[in-house]
């Protein structure tokens, strides 16, 4: 009991020293800066993930980018991965609720920044999708 109640006090003592350690560094001007600039880095994340929200919210995510191909064999039914090609949002659905899908090797990238050209010609989506389809079946 004695060497316990010693070894009690010696792990306190130990606690107490580390606690002191890290409440004096806590004071230094790095740890300072270090904490500051985490501080911001979870506003701005917070602030980014608000905006992406709404402006996906806020887009009516005519055109998908196809990301990847699952199948129930339950259900006998294909599920589709896509990409918007306005917001960058994801969604997985059945394959056939994406009207309009661009199913290429190309990059999302390449696509998405000939789509935005081509949006920039004419808003028409018929239109659109037929000039993407096109650019990309002479990219073969």
């Amino acid at each position: 009991m004695i060497t316990e109640n010693q070894k009690l006090k010696e792990l306190m003592n130990s606690l107490n020293s580390l606690n002191k350690s890290i409440s004096d560094m806590e004071k230094t001007t790095v740890v300072q800066l270090y904490n500051q600039t985490k501080n911001e880095e979870e506003l701005k994340s917070r602030e980014y993930e608000m905006l992406v929200s709404t402006i996906q919210s806020k887009c009516d995510h005519k055109l998908w980018y196809h990301v990847s191909t699952s199948r129930d064999d339950f259900e006998c039914r294909t599920y589709c991965l896509c990409k918007c090609l306005d917001c960058d949002a994801r969604t997985e659905e059945r394959s056939k609720s994406f009207k309009y899908m661009i199913d290429t090797k190309e990059s999302f990238n390449t696509v998405q920044a000939k789509y935005q050209e081509f949006k920039n010609i004419t808003k028409d989506d018929d239109i659109v999708y037929k000039l993407l389809k096109e650019y990309l079946e002479g990219l073969k």
